[in-house]
């Protein structure tokens, strides 16, 4: 029998003034295009009781005014970004603290590695959960993706769903726009996939470099002794595993802990060859 799982349309914790409910606490971000400040006055209509602004920004008297009318409260922080994603994992009780959580980061191949490792493990008799690209899924239900990696308010109430339905492993595309934004605070990784990397999001980063040091903020997120796995066939990501013994490495074209060997001229067809702990295992 399938199980049946919703999203609630109202969070304790929200950024955003259409998921406001009683008692919510809003968050005044600062987007790329719009203010949250902007939103004050609708989130405390709805029935937000606690506003969280960051220290500096200016609220219009009148806004002020209006926080005072509805009897809520105004919180500042030195960093609302995060704050608001520690606020969610707070308001749903820490539930990334009782899940296995595997985050996929790279350039290209994430969402194709994603639903490979969800499918493998869902084969093993793991109850699991996926958010990507293409679609969210909690066992058998899915939800539509906002974002590759979506907004803290969304991310631990998904995750909060996963613990009261048992989920073991919770697979993760993970984007450098949402590490450099903060939206992973409260949630740390059980193993860690990095599939390559090339220039990308020039719009977002003012070079390379940033960008490739956004991607490695996904280590700071790991839990002590985590897995993880490295495409050591890209050059930057061999530089990587050089730095970290501990890190694991795959590839076609270059020593690795998981080496893939080509039969014959067609690449789809491989025979994996791994060096683990001192011994060698081949699969074909």
């Amino acid at each position: 029998m399938k199980c049946i799982i919703k999203m609630s349309e109202q969070f304790p914790v929200t950024s955003h003034s259409q998921y406001v409910g009683e008692g919510s606490t809003f968050v005044a971000l600062q987007g790329a295009k719009d203010n949250g400040i902007s939103y004050i006055k609708e989130a405390l209509q709805k029935g937000a009781r606690e506003i969280v602004v960051q220290e500096g920004v200016i609220i219009p008297e009148e806004v002020k005014e209006s926080i005072n009318e509805y009897g809520a409260s105004l919180t500042m922080v030195p960093h609302a970004r995060e704050a608001f994603a520690l606020l969610c994992a707070r308001a749903h009780d820490y539930p990334a603290k009782r899940l296995n959580i595997i985050g996929i980061t790279g350039t290209k191949g994430k969402t194709t590695s994603a639903y490979l490792l969800e499918h493998l493990l869902r084969k093993a008799g793991y109850k699991t959960a996926l958010l990507s690209t293409v679609d969210n899924k909690i066992l058998d239900t899915t939800f539509r993706s906002p974002l590759t990696t979506p907004q803290a308010d969304y991310l631990q109430a998904f995750l909060k769903l996963c613990v009261d339905v048992d989920v073991q492993y919770v697979i993760m595309e993970t984007s450098a726009q949402a590490l450099t934004l903060h939206r992973l605070g409260g949630t740390a990784f059980s193993g860690i996939v990095f599939t390559n990397f090339e220039p990308e999001h020039a719009e977002f980063y003012a070079n390379i470099e940033d960008y490739f040091k956004a991607k490695c903020l996904i280590f700071e997120l790991r839990n002590a002794g985590a897995p993880v796995l490295i495409n050591v066939d890209d050059r930057r990501l061999r530089q990587l595993a050089e730095r970290n013994a501990n890190f694991s490495t795959y590839g076609f074209n270059t020593p690795a802990s998981f080496q893939g060997i080509s039969q014959g001229n067609q690449r789809e067809q491989v025979s994996l060859s791994i060096s683990w702990k001192d011994n060698e295992y081949c699969l074909n």
